[in-house]
């Protein structure tokens, strides 16, 4: 276990030490410049839905952390590059939303936003901005006689992610798309002027246009500013967490369910959960108070040392990002609700409430007719648990799918109410990850 300093000097090479921070620009100055006075920091979403995703989490809970501080933090809402795009990890063309719905969407993430940082804090000093504010009258010669003379063609074609689209002729770019780098840049120096900004925080993949943003303030205004990006949460796949991604765990509780957004933690994997896990951590606590507070949770880090399969960090996660989300309540039935459904091997230690607690906390389930028989393969088609008949077939000859905790190994087997719990329940499950509950009606 790496040992925090609690000097606000030392708080970047804390972070760095935890491998938190993947780039960053101008590291000495940025290092006395924060330890000597409290400096204005800016943060990017863009509103390509109505809600964010966990991914949002990492750069919402750094922001806290500087806030913690006492950093000044500002939230820019893309209104404007939203209707470009920025073409950053997409291996398709991005579909570019009306006006209006980009507007309403807006105002869905200001009021997420506002609630996530405002959180714990009696004052009201979060400001938020929309670049379509200073973006949308912008003359296009203009911008082009006193923004794009400053960008070198050359220097945006090396971005990796153009390159890649270029040599790929299946995907293409367009020219907004190319150009966003420049909007981002020019949001970065409108801020500067503005609210004096001088830190930007971004995902890896926003390196080269934050780095376009120092390079146009220095140019226009001779000043030095700074740049950092963080480590990208990546799913199963290794892709980008993204907001037109079908299956997204939500940070609004009512597109995830509390049970799913709990499940989403428990399994996580341990690449992620470190990122969040220290992330969280700093989060919760004053900078000043991190060596107590890297005390405290040690034996979390060194018990998950012993044991790749330790899930110790994960249900850390699950029980506290749940409760920030979903809310104390919903946060201790989800766990209630996962423990008896994944651990308990006996049907008959489940109480009727715990099949109604489990239809509230947002476990799928589906409705059938108590009146006949229903082929279990068509359910497990039905409710997505699996892709095919065929699929499913495969499942329950290795012992892949149980009803009410006792394995199933006929592939014919057809479901019924006399599969019933308390005259109205069946549980089906599939290894240790999927749930479905049947209402008998």
């Amino acid at each position: 276990m790496i040992k925090m300093q609690s000097s606000k000097k030392d708080f970047i090479k804390v972070l760095k030490s935890f491998k938190l921070i993947d780039q960053l620009i101008h590291e000495e100055l940025l290092i006395q410049t924060i330890f000597r006075e409290n400096i204005t920091i800016y943060c990017g979403f863009d509103p390509t839905s109505d809600s964010l995703h966990v991914g949002h989490l990492v750069p919402l809970l750094l922001l806290r952390i500087f806030r913690n501080m006492g950093h000044r933090i500002i939230v820019l809402v893309g209104g404007a590059t939203c209707l470009i795009g920025d073409p950053s990890f997409k291996d398709f063309y991005r579909t570019v939303n009306t006006a209006s719905q980009i507007e309403d969407w807006t105002n869905e993430l200001q009021k997420q936003i506002e609630k996530f940082l405002n959180f714990h804090y009696e004052k009201n000093d979060l400001i938020i901005v929309n670049n379509l504010t200073w973006l949308k009258d912008m003359k296009v010669m203009d911008f082009f006689d006193k923004i794009g003379k400053h960008f070198n063609v050359n220097s945006m074609i090396q971005r990796e992610l153009v390159k890649n689209k270029i040599k790929n002729h299946v995907r293409r770019i367009s020219f907004s798309e190319f150009s966003y780098g420049l909007l981002q840049a020019y949001d970065f120096y409108k801020l500067h002027l503005d609210y004096h900004v001088s830190l930007q925080i971004g995902g890896s993949d926003q390196w080269k246009n934050i780095i376009f943003g120092i390079e146009l303030i220095r140019k226009l205004c001779n000043k030095k500013t700074f740049g950092l990006t963080f480590p990208l949460i990546t799913n199963s796949n290794g892709k980008k967490f993204g907001k037109s991604k079908k299956n997204n765990i939500w940070l609004d509780p009512k597109k995830t369910s509390p049970y799913h957004f709990y499940q989403f933690w428990i399994n996580i994997d341990d690449e992620n959960a470190r990122i969040f896990f220290y992330f969280l951590l700093i989060s919760m606590y004053d900078v000043q108070s991190v060596d107590h507070m890297s005390k405290k949770y040690a034996e979390i880090i060194n018990e998950k040392n012993k044991s790749s399969r330790s899930k110790i960090i994960q249900y850390f996660l699950a029980d506290k990002i749940t409760e920030m989300i979903h809310g104390r309540d919903n946060a201790k039935t989800a766990k209630e609700v996962s423990k008896k459904i994944f651990f308990y091997k006996d049907i008959l230690r489940f109480k009727e409430q715990d099949f109604q607690k489990i239809l509230k906390i947002g476990v799928q389930s589906v409705r059938l007719d108590s009146r006949r028989e229903h082929d279990i393969r068509e359910i497990l088609v039905m409710s997505r648990i699996s892709k095919s008949k065929k699929q499913a077939k495969d499942m329950i000859s290795t012992n892949s799918i149980s009803i009410n905790c006792n394995p199933r190994r006929n592939r014919d087997y057809s479901i019924s109410k006399e599969d019933a719990i308390f005259q109205r329940y069946s549980l089906i499950k599939k290894g240790k990850k999927e749930v479905l509950l049947v209402v008998w009606k």
